[in-house]
């Protein structure tokens, strides 16, 4: 608790999300995924001080019990009675820590303490979903709604089906990138138990195509982060000069104007895409320079968008920058 932070009220209960009323300085909150809430004030990896009953957890957010009157899914901590904690984890979160974890390990540690708390985190998250049966145990004992890669349920529960082409690269990415850091052969029995039974490796074929109106841009961003990591255990990264061009075009100013490019000749409209997703296509993806600033899990072929009313923080281009020059994929 800072005493010098002035909360945003109507912001966290719409949030459901402590929130600052200015953005603090990134060494005095949580680490953030360039999609998350950068104004929330609490979060992190102090689980162990909230229930350390459950390895490997993490809870989505935490405040003092007296912030706010009860409400659905946040839960009073079992070792400090001042403290609740937002809890129904998903597959989302554990993909982000997932993804910034190795990082830490491998880049941005200061020192051996940090890397090896990094590591421990890593360890813990993908131990605790592999001796689960392949599920994540919340607060309440059972499952979290959505964080499920066992078999069972992804691939044979028609529930979960449009989940299947998502939720098995990141169980492979959580695996090969403990093994990476671990060598624990555990793990990578793990994935070979999963592909040979289970043809989860089948299962990455065809990642979102099952239901072509439940397109969702941010499974797209969780499969991106899945595959960094895949890649990133495997070290095989290549070159892409895609992304080059994108990050040339893609504009540096943060505010969301308002553009419209529906009644431009030379844009193709999607019709079936517009219509599944009420929102008008096009066929090929505009650069970014010619349509609405976007975030990565955002629609990209939206060819309308934007009100002039909204900033963008810029990790959209920052984490994509540093990643290429970082792998070398720049050029000179």
């Amino acid at each position: 608790m800072v005493c010098d932070v002035q909360l945003n009220v109507p912001a966290s209960q719409c949030q459901n999300e402590l929130q600052s009323l200015q953005l603090l300085p990134p060494d005095e909150r949580s680490s953030k995924r360039w999609n998350s809430g950068m104004y929330d004030v609490d979060g992190g990896n102090g689980w162990e001080a909230l229930d350390p009953s459950i390895i490997g957890y993490s809870s989505r957010s935490v405040a003092n019990r007296s912030d706010f009157p009860p409400r659905s899914r946040w839960y009073p901590s079992s070792v400090n009675p001042d403290l609740q904690f937002y809890g129904d984890t998903s597959s989302d979160e554990i993909v982000g820590h997932q993804f910034v974890h190795p990082l830490v390990h491998d880049l941005f540690a200061e020192n051996d303490d940090e890397r090896q708390h990094a590591y421990i985190l890593i360890l813990n998250i993908t131990t605790h979903i592999r001796t689960h049966d392949w599920y994540l145990i919340g607060e309440n004992h059972n499952h979290t709604r959505w964080s499920i890669w066992n078999p069972l349920q992804i691939n044979n529960d028609s529930y979960y089906q449009e989940s299947r082409g998502l939720n098995s690269p990141q169980i492979f990415a959580f695996l090969i990138q403990t093994y990476a850091d671990s060598g624990d052969k555990r793990f990578l029995d793990a994935v070979n138990l999963l592909i040979q039974p289970y043809q989860y490796d089948i299962n990455l074929i065809n990642q979102k195509m099952i239901a072509v109106c439940d397109n969702n841009f941010s499974d797209d961003e969780l499969a991106y982060l899945s595959y960094f990591n895949l890649i990133y255990g495997f070290h095989t990264i290549i070159s892409s000069t895609h992304g080059m061009w994108y990050l040339r075009r893609l504009p540096l100013h943060l505010i969301h104007w308002q553009q419209f490019n529906s009644d431009r000749l030379d844009v193709q409209l999607n019709v079936p895409a517009s219509q599944c997703q009420n929102e008008l296509q096009s066929v090929q993806l505009l650069p970014p320079d010619e349509r609405s600033s976007k975030r990565w899990n955002s629609g990209m072929y939206d060819v309308d968008g934007g009100n002039g009313w909204e900033a963008l923080d810029p990790s959209s281009f920052l984490i994509s920058y540093w990643g290429m020059r970082y792998f070398n994929l720049l050029g000179a």
